[in-house]
């Protein structure tokens, strides 16, 4: 399809170039025949211009056909090409107008000297005000003229934003790498996200209008056109209403989490995050944010000078998207792969219990649980459903000394590994690896103690996506799916050019026995608020919910700040359709700060009752967990 593209393009630069010297096809005859003479004396005035048609890019859609980026039309101001040199004068009343600095004129001019029959576009996007002031001081301003281009709109503002990318122009580095040969000077390309991935999908094919232009530069008469062909557009797997829902409800309820209204503490850093909610039995992405987040629409026409320093200065780096690059201790979210690890070595079963006092002795070194007193005598279920460090304790020194069952665990359910997500331009890595501990440090100087850690999920560093993947493969039964967000590409008259189709990275493993035993302490974790320790640590939420849902909570070091919060989900427990991860970076426990956020994306995905939202913990001290 991009060789195609290619050779269109190509076809259009030498159809334009054979219009510069013999006109138009069908007007062959009358130009050289009826107008010889006319056409003869323009040529010999250097009256002949080319005048680029921009194409607009293709439009991207939700799943649902719901338009997420278009173009607008807008004017922008360029210079057209006189017999002489552009005059000081001009370039410094314009300037004044354009409210610019002189020399940006100039480097545009100087940039624009191979080729010199088309126009040096100057300013793109300038108000109804400015376009008003040109026309009427047009007598004072000999080759300067205003074009009508499309431009990218993003229709939601910064919804999906690290998802979509934005639109630039081309950059003098990147005019030099082989993957943009085929672009000029001023073109405008895809920078990030899924305009940079399908930047040769979405961008059309130019075209051109042949003009006769006067002594001052300025198009008076068309001598032929060949339209400019719109990009293929994309349709993408996410749900935009369910993407605004999770957006809207991730900050808000965020927000609370710093401010700590109704809550017992106050996390003031918790001001980042990512969130992903993807289909379990194909690897559709139904939605995906990063937090804090931008409006790429400030892209499309040049980004201000101001914007930019503000973006690219802020400590929470608004551009980095956290769900593909990412990496976070997992915290108690890394238990499923301990618990299936032993269970798989015949290292634990349901019956095997284990006592925890709220303290583990090993060797010199006594590691603790996280509830002050411990939960007594507790099985794999119980386990997971009160997140008791004590156990995982027990099965990493059953285990062995050696991570390597965690580090192969981790591994076929997705951690540690690169996603594959189709966002990657190729020769360039869209997401980070991730970390797992004794596979990517450690070495001959591993200790058991590290073990231990290991186990309940520290020393790791994975990414939002990577987690997602594998609370997919928990759901589905094992398989571990490569996640898309791209449906289909279609021609601008709505043609399937290309459709995705589900693709298997791999399969974790576990048997039916210990994927059903996780999922029983995931719904405990989740659902039960009675039994001898307390409430499942998230119990407070989903008690009551009309879909039973299994979940998991982590609660994650980060020092020297707070702790991060996560939560991961998939629903129904008995016939899995989504599974929902949600990261709040310093959001201090991921029962209180992330799990909630989960539950607003359950209830817009399964059409529940959008009124009733929950409530921080302290308002429900019978019900509250932790982790």
């Amino acid at each position: 399809m991009d060789k195609s593209r290619v050779e269109k393009r190509l076809a259009v630069m030498v159809l334009l170039l054979v219009l510069f010297f013999f006109g138009l096809g069908g007007r062959l005859v009358y130009l050289q025949v009826v107008q010889a003479a006319y056409f003869s004396e323009i040529s010999r005035q250097n009256r002949i211009r080319i005048l680029p048609m921009t194409a607009p890019r293709g439009n991207i859609y939700d799943r649902y056909g719901q338009l997420l980026a278009a173009n607008r039309a807008c004017f922008a101001v360029s210079l057209m090409p006189l017999d002489d040199e552009v005059t000081d004068g001009t370039i410094t009343e314009l300037a004044s107008i354009l409210g610019i600095a002189e020399d940006e004129i100039r480097a545009k001019i100087e940039k624009h000297k191979n080729r010199p029959f088309e126009p040096v576009r100057i300013v793109t996007d300038i108000s109804q005000e400015l376009h008003t002031r040109i026309v009427e001081n047009r007598d004072r301003l000999p080759g300067v003229m205003i074009e009508t281009l499309p431009v990218r709109e993003y229709v939601h503002g910064p919804l999906a934003a690290h998802l979509l990318g934005y639109v630039s122009e081309i950059s003098p580095s990147e005019l030099e790498a082989m993957a943009w040969s085929d672009y000029e000077a001023g073109d405008v390309i895809g920078k990030a996200g899924l305009e940079r991935r399908y930047d040769k999908e979405l961008r059309g094919v130019d075209g051109g209008q042949q003009v006769e232009v006067d002594s001052t530069g300025h198009p008076v008469k068309v001598l032929g056109e060949i339209p400019a062909e719109m990009g293929h557009g994309l349709v993408l797997t996410i749900d935009a209403e369910l993407q605004r829902v999770a957006e809207e409800f991730y900050d808000k309820w965020t927000e609370r989490v710093r401010k700590g209204e109704g809550f017992a503490e106050v996390f003031p850093e918790a001001n980042a995050g990512a969130c992903v909610v993807m289909k379990v039995d194909t690897g559709e992405v139904l939605a995906m944010f990063s937090r804090p987040t931008y409006d790429p629409t400030v892209f499309a026409t040049g980004v201000d000078a101001a914007v930019w320093r503000a973006l690219s200065s802020d400590p929470l780096v608004p551009l980095y998207d956290r769900v593909l690059r990412g990496r976070y201790t997992p915290g108690s979210t890394f238990k499923m792969v301990t618990a299936s690890a032993a269970l798989e070595a015949g290292r634990t079963d349901r019956s095997f219990r284990v006592y925890d006092s709220g303290f583990y002795p090993y060797g010199n070194v006594v590691f603790k649980c996280w509830k002050q007193g411990g939960h007594g005598s507790v099985d794999i279920v119980a386990a997971l459903k009160h997140s008791c460090n004590t156990y995982f304790y027990e099965m990493a020194v059953k285990l062995g000394p050696k991570p390597d069952a965690l580090i192969d665990w981790a591994e076929r359910y997705g951690l540690g590994v690169l996603s594959g997500i189709d966002l990657a331009v190729p020769g360039e890595t869209a997401e980070a690896d991730g970390i797992i501990a004794g596979r990517d440090y450690g070495g001959s100087t591993w200790q058991g103690g590290q073990t231990l850690q290991a186990a309940i999920g520290q020393g790791h560093a994975f990414t939002p996506i990577q987690m997602a993947v594998y609370a997919s493969a928990l759901a589905n039964g094992g398989t571990r799916y490569v996640p898309q967000v791209v449906k289909r590409v279609v021609s601008p008259e709505g043609d399937v050019l290309w459709e995705m189709e589900p693709e298997v990275a791999g399969t974790a493993g576990a048997s039916d026995d210990t994927l059903a035993l996780i999922r029983e302490g995931m719904v405990a974790c989740a659902t039960e608020i009675t039994g001898p320790a307390g409430p499942g640590t998230s119990a407070w939420l989903f008690y009551n919910f009309p879909i039973t849902v299994a979940g998991k909570t982590g609660t994650a070091t980060a020092p020297p700040g707070d702790d991060h919060a996560w939560y991961v989900a998939y629903a129904p427990a008995e016939d899995p359709e989504i599974a929902v991860v949600v990261l709040v970076e310093r959001g201090g426990h991921g029962s209180t700060a992330a799990a909630p956020v989960a539950k607003a994306i359950f209830e817009q995905y399964f059409g529940l009752n959008q009124g009733a939202r929950p409530r921080p913990p302290s308002e429900l001290p019978a019900t509250s967990g932790g982790d």
